[in-house]
């Protein structure tokens, strides 16, 4: 029976380690290239000069924001549990402290050009809406809003993500039930995501996205749970899965669209609010499993670079973006393509200026971290004394 068991746990293990993602995953850079890209295009489609066949993809701009929700429930998950595994708990305020200076500075930056630009003349802007971006409830209806702040409704649910997902690992996790509430949540979109748009508007910018990081959190459960669950591995046992994957991304690109055409036509709504976070956590998967078909495909360099851009890119491209009737006057940095050459510029400097200082400062303080808790293991450690009545060392507990 014993040898039964230590089997049993070692195919468990393998298993894991088959699933369990391993150092950094390039690709995830890549993907998040393809969801900056789907944003721009989307908000160039209201852009002056901009092509008349960009015009009808005005719409899809929030299929971009939603993958990078996926993104980030995958790579937040992810980071605690492994966490959890080599630690044996969560740290929250290391947590916490570390999304801080993550998103923090690059978002005063890009908050203080766009303030600059509004004391320069050069756009329109509320002061409601700047306290509502400060704030980070800009995914609530408590502050009227503007063009260029709009986009922080997006970092703000994803703060409150950070405040609030990490305490379900602090306290008491079940990953089984976990993970079954998770998948409700996804599927479960199609429902919510129509009635939230009949009857309860004041939360349009929050509860239809939640299933949309739920996704993302369920295959980072998924991947590290010691048995994979039946899904993924049915998933992994299909052949030719990267044209299905292909396939289901055009899918949900299309229904994507053609629910975009008439925000009051509710036809393609339920089958959009499942198909694109379904297919979101499918392509992660498909970059974070080692046989995974898109593994290579998006960690080229050019796609990783514009992926490690994409949060200081996605901070500052609303102020080059907005629609002609956004600025008090024509401004040639607001016109297609002048708009994409600017976004990017501020975007890459945002990255080298502002994120790499302070990912730099974050590490800093991990090592430090980490450093003062080997001391204090090592100040902890049970004094070694030697047995005067034996010419033999005994070391007690650490023998």
């Amino acid at each position: 029976m014993p040898t039964m068991l230590r089997g049993s746990a070692q195919t468990r293990d393998r298993s894991t380690a088959t699933t369990r993602p391993q150092g950094r995953i390039d690709g995830l850079d890549g993907l998040r290239a393809i969801s900056i890209l789907i944003v721009l295009i989307g908000h160039g489609a209201h852009t002056v000069g901009v092509p008349v066949f960009m015009q009808t993809f005005s719409e899809m701009g929030i299929v971009g924001v939603e993958l990078f929700f996926t993104i980030s429930g995958f790579i937040i998950t992810h980071l605690l549990l492994r966490e959890r595994a080599r630690d044996g708990n969560i740290d929250l305020r290391k947590f916490w402290w570390r999304r801080a200076l993550r998103i923090v500075p690059p978002f005063a930056a890009a908050a203080l050009g766009i303030a600059i630009a509004a004391a320069a003349g050069i756009i329109q802007w509320h002061w409601t809406s700047f306290i509502g971006a400060v704030t980070l409830t800009k995914d609530t209806t408590l502050l009227p809003g503007d063009w260029f702040f709009g986009h922080i409704w997006s970092l703000s649910l994803e703060e409150q993500f950070y405040l609030l997902w990490p305490l379900v690992f602090a306290f008491a996790l079940n990953t089984q039930r976990t993970m079954w509430l998770l998948l409700a949540l996804v599927i479960g979109n199609a429902l919510i995501t129509p009635l939230v748009w009949h009857v309860a508007r004041p939360f349009e910018n929050t509860l239809p996205y939640i299933p949309h990081l739920a996704a993302g959190c369920l295959l980072a459960m998924a991947l590290h749970a010691p048995q994979p669950p039946r899904w993924l591995q049915a998933w992994r046992a299909l052949p030719m899965r990267g044209v299905l994957i292909t396939t289901l991304a055009a899918l949900a690109l299309i229904v994507s669209w053609l629910r975009g055409r008439d925000q009051m036509d509710f036809t393609w709504v339920p089958l959009y609010a499942v198909l694109v976070p379904i297919t979101a956590m499918l392509i992660v998967a498909e970059i974070a499993l080692p046989e995974g078909s898109l593994r290579t495909v998006l960690a080229t360099p050019a796609l990783r670079w514009f992926g490690r851009i994409s949060y200081s890119l996605y901070l500052w491209q609303q102020l080059f973006f907005g629609p002609a009737d956004a600025y008090p006057h024509p401004w040639l940095w607001a016109t297609w393509p002048y708009n994409i050459v600017a976004a990017v510029a501020c975007g890459a400097l945002g990255y080298y200026l502002i994120e790499k200082p302070a990912a730099r400062l974050k590490q800093h303080f991990e090592r430090h971290d980490a450093s003062t808790s080997a001391r204090v293991r090592t100040n902890t450690l049970p004094r070694c004394r030697a047995d005067t009545t034996s010419k033999t060392r005994n070391f007690g507990p650490l023998r």
